[in-house]
């Protein structure tokens, strides 16, 4: 998802800075390469989403916690501007026409991709919500399948052992040795 969002990021940075004229931009700033990036990134997200049925299959309902969105959301609204901002410099460094530095991810616009990256990483903790919610849903339904493994053993300590193992000595002694005579 964050791959996805940061696609968006990029993208919609340059529709809203340039408008008519993003296709033009992108294309003399060494953008091409985004065409080829999209179905992979489709491709992922595909995985991902078979993951989670894949997981809410496996799961038992009370092993998925909800996922709290105000404390996902900076984290992934933080992740998608960094991925931003690398993608910006990577370009700067390996295109032509591309600006370098940090006049390569905030000038011409660039500024856009802060609130992009807040809103896009808003969306993006509340699918996740969702989703868990749906594997916990998923969960519960085959939850009368679902049996859970036996506690694993655990060798018992001293103190569990020692009286188990007087009284099964006591029984074993027949009779106490013989009295010494002087």
């Amino acid at each position: 998802m964050l791959l996805a969002g940061a696609l968006g990021v990029h993208e919609l940075r340059y529709r809203v800075a340039y408008s008519d004229r993003a296709h033009e931009v992108l294309s003399s700033q060494g953008h091409g390469y985004m065409a080829a990036v999209a179905p992979i990134v489709g491709l992922l997200i595909a995985v991902g989403l078979a993951r989670l049925v894949l997981r809410a299959a496996a799961a038992s309902p009370r092993s998925l916690s909800a996922v709290r969105v105000r404390r996902v959301w900076p984290m992934c609204s933080a992740a998608l501007f960094g991925i931003y901002g690398i993608q910006e410099l990577v370009e700067g460094a390996l295109m032509s026409g591309h600006p370098v530095g940090w006049a390569g991810v905030m000038s011409g616009g660039g500024w856009v991709a802060l609130p992009l990256a807040i809103v896009i990483g808003a969306v993006i903790a509340t699918a996740l919500r969702f989703a868990r919610a749906a594997e916990r849903g998923v969960a519960a339904h085959l939850a009368v399948r679902w049996t859970p493994l036996a506690p694993p053993c655990i060798a018992p300590g001293p103190a569990v052992v020692a009286p188990i193992v007087r009284r099964l000595t006591a029984r074993l002694s027949g009779r106490a040795p013989p009295k010494l005579s002087v």
